[in-house]
């Protein structure tokens, strides 16, 4: 039987509050540094355009890396203990 801790909650919703905050304050960023950017001309453009992707993609990876990893030792923690049980 799994047991609930009171902190879980609250860590998952400081992590949402956490998330939601990220999602408003770095798009008008991401925004203001592309208008700053679009002045220097095309080819700084595309390559800012290929830096932020190439951020991205990192963060996503090592995103789903991370939840991958604990999504899969919380599994094989469950069968370890359904064997000595």
């Amino acid at each position: 039987m799994p047991r609930l801790r009171p902190t879980n909650g609250v860590f998952l919703i400081v992590a949402l509050a956490a998330f939601g905050f990220l999602l408003v304050y770095i798009p008008p960023k991401i925004l203001e540094q592309y208008d700053r950017v679009k002045e220097l001309g095309p080819p700084w453009t595309w390559f800012y355009f290929a830096l932020v992707g190439t951020g991205s993609a990192v963060l996503l990876v090592l995103s789903v890396s991370i939840v991958w990893r604990l999504w899969r030792a919380t599994r094989l923690k469950d069968e370890r203990r359904n064997r000595l049980a």
